[in-house]
Parts: C-alpha cells; structure tokens; sequence
C-alpha cells in the first residue's frame, strides 16, 4: 500500500499539463501580464526596437514599461558580437 507522501511524490500534480498544448491551471490567481516586442528595419538590419511592458490583471494598470533602440553589428551571421557605442 501507498501511503500519501509517496503517491504525491510519484504522480504529477492534478493540474500540471499533461499533453502537448495543454495549459495548467494557475495555482494562485493572475496578477500581473507581460509582453515583449523585437524589430528590425529591412533597410537598416544592424537597427534594433525593443519593448518590454508589464500590466496589472484584470485592470491592466501600467506597472512597468521599457521601450530602447539599439544599433549592432555581427562578426558573423550567427554570432553576435555586442552594441556598438
């Protein structure tokens, strides 16, 4: 027989996904949302424009917003070398 410690170590959690695409159901309410946006200008690759923001649920109050741009260059097409002052 199984006793309760063990069973629970042993077994996934009830609301942990358990398939491809599933999504588990949130142990504590929802807060806070994020979202994060990257791009680049076709005729300047080396030209960068971030975005970060961070909203209150279900008010989305503005709690954090960070917006950059950023020139670089790449020593090669898959290694990045840094910002470039």
């Amino acid at each position: 027989m199984t006793d309760a410690k063990t069973a629970s170590a042993t077994q996934p959690a009830a609301d942990s996904a358990t398939s491809p695409g599933s999504i588990a159901k949130p142990r504590r309410p929802l807060r806070l949302l994020g979202g994060v946006d990257i791009s680049f200008v076709a005729e300047e690759p080396s030209r960068a424009f971030a975005a970060l923001i961070v909203l209150e649920y279900p008010s989305l109050k503005v709690r954090a917003l960070h917006a950059c741009s950023a020139e670089h260059t790449c020593v090669h097409a898959a290694v990045c070398c840094g910002h470039v002052s």
